[in-house]
């Protein structure tokens, strides 16, 4: 299998070696822990207090606009600050719908008219477009889907495959 055992006897201490350091590192940062954090080294060990200064700078806002090519206006500063015209929050009555499963649609070959299959809260019901059941009422039946209204709110409920 291996014809020079020369370089056998070099390279499986090498991959040993290769190896052992990299589970070492792998084992000593795991039991080390998030506790021992790096060591940062410090310009002033013994705790002489330096004055620091505060920072000033200001921002001067005379920058190219990029799209229109041109620098831009400054904004008119307003010495008067308005409150916030607070208007009351309009709550909108959310309804509760029921479990719906659209079963598939059936059509009538002597009327020509669509029927919709469609289990609500485990019951099946077979309704036609504008027929109402237990405040749904169904608008149109589509044969992947059938649109239904509860209140103000309509949906869509897709056929299950």
């Amino acid at each position: 299998m291996i014809r020079n055992k020369k370089l056998l006897y070099y390279l499986l201490p090498a991959t040993i070696a290769i190896w052992g350091i990299v589970f070492y590192k792998v084992l000593t940062t795991l039991w080390r822990g998030d506790d021992a954090a790096p060591a940062i080294p410090s310009a002033n060990v013994k705790g002489a207090k330096e004055k620091i200064s505060a920072d000033t700078f200001s921002l001067i806002g005379t920058y190219r606009d990029p799209f229109l090519g041109k620098i831009a206006d400054k904004p008119p500063i307003s010495a008067e600050i308005k409150p916030p015209v607070h208007q009351p929050v309009k709550t909108e009555v959310k309804t509760v719908w029921p479990a719906i499963i659209y079963g598939g649609m059936i059509k009538n070959q002597q009327t020509k008219k669509m029927v919709a299959l469609i289990n609500i809260n485990g019951q099946d019901n077979l309704l036609a477009p504008g027929e109402e059941k237990e405040g749904l009422k169904l608008l149109a039946v589509f044969p992947d889907s059938v649109e239904m209204i509860s209140g103000k709110e309509k949906r869509v409920i897709r056929k299950k495959k």
